[in-house]
């Protein structure tokens, strides 16, 4: 996870400039609970949730907001098989849009959307 960051880093730059910017990144709700099997993926997403939250204190001075979306479980084709009660990938991207509709003195540092029928969360 570490392009992720690079590139966050690296926008953030002319956004000091201008002091002013958004930036938005897509974990996952394994950053909030574990589930066996995908040890790796949690790990990696959640490493990266650790910095985003330091980023985000490094940066507000310059009125820079970052923020998180953590979604539950998205059918995508990515599945091995269909998950239709599962998020669709345009309700994922109706919530990072609603997140874009704040002024600048406000943020949405963080933002958890689950499927109703996930049950493996506390």
């Amino acid at each position: 996870m570490i392009a992720p960051f690079i590139f966050m880093r690296e926008v953030c730059k002319s956004m000091k400039k201008k002091k002013a910017g958004l930036i938005i990144n897509v974990l996952s709700t394994v950053c909030n609970f574990s589930n066996e099997g995908i040890g790796a993926y949690t790990a990696s997403k959640a490493g990266f949730d650790a910095l985003v939250k330091v980023f985000r204190k490094e940066v507000r001075d310059s009125n820079i907001r970052v923020c998180s979306i953590y979604p539950g479980g998205v059918d995508t084709p990515f599945r091995a098989e269909a998950r239709p009660t599962y998020l669709n990938a345009e309700d994922v991207v109706r919530a990072i849009m609603s997140m874009m509709q704040f002024d600048d003195y406000a943020s949405v540092d963080e933002l958890v959307i689950r499927p109703t029928v996930e049950k493996n969360y506390s």
